[in-house]
């Protein structure tokens, strides 16, 4: 008996758990940039080291105008905030450093010590409903695929995850790595990816419920 991989929301769920803890991770980024933008003026502080006069980075109290260094910063984020203090720290340094975009830190770390590097999470994910990214091409699949699911929208997102469901019921159920290889490569470079998935789905001669289902809601979109 033929065995058939049916790929179903159930890969959708799953990537969703980490859609919405990335979510909030960038609330929590946001949060805390609000909360040093609404206290804090980034300053330079000049100093004396010996015969030296030298500068370093600090923070202006705005209630009353006192330096608070930004170790001190940290130390009392530590006691104000129940988050990680490599988190906590690299917040301070990408608002400082003025690196913080919409939420994203340049460094990525979880809101506590204990958690993974969310893009790799990401990446894992992947790999165990995908397989094996090997190739020049699948590689960079991987990327593109990684990098729009940890920094778009959450309903961008979704798209994201959906568009790698179609490839994923082209190689798993129909097993045609070439349409695989046709769409990962559209992907990677489209900047409609809707359109790309609705064109080579249209030129399928064998459209199974799945892909049809596919059809409809990136129709939709």
């Amino acid at each position: 008996m033929k065995t058939k991989l049916i790929i179903n929301e159930a890969q959708l769920k799953s990537l969703s758990n980490f859609i919405l803890e990335d979510t909030n991770h960038c609330n929590v980024v946001k949060s805390i940039e609000k909360d040093l933008k609404g206290n804090y003026r980034k300053a330079i502080e000049t100093y004396r080291d010996g015969n030296d006069y030298n500068q370093r980075k600090c923070f202006e109290i705005i209630f009353d105008g006192q330096l608070i260094s930004p170790d001190k910063l940290l130390e009392y984020f530590k006691l104000k905030y129940n988050y990680g203090e490599m988190f906590l720290k690299q917040i301070i340094n990408d608002w400082c450093d003025s690196k913080i975009n919409n939420g994203i830190l340049s460094k990525n770390v979880g809101l506590y010590e204990w958690q993974v590097d969310i893009k790799n999470k990401i990446k894992i994910k992947l790999r165990e409903v995908y397989g094996g990214f090997d190739t020049y091409l699948e590689g960079a699949y991987e990327e593109c695929l990684t990098e729009n699911i940890y920094t778009s929208t959450v309903d961008d997102k979704k798209k994201w995850v959906t568009y790698n469901q179609v490839i994923l019921e082209l190689k798993h159920t129909l097993k045609d790595m070439l349409r695989v290889k046709e769409l990962q490569y559209k992907l990677t470079e489209s900047e409609n990816p809707d359109n790309t998935c609705i064109e080579v789905l249209s030129g399928l001669d064998n459209m199974t419920p799945e892909l049809d289902r596919l059809y409809h809601k990136i129709k939709n979109f």
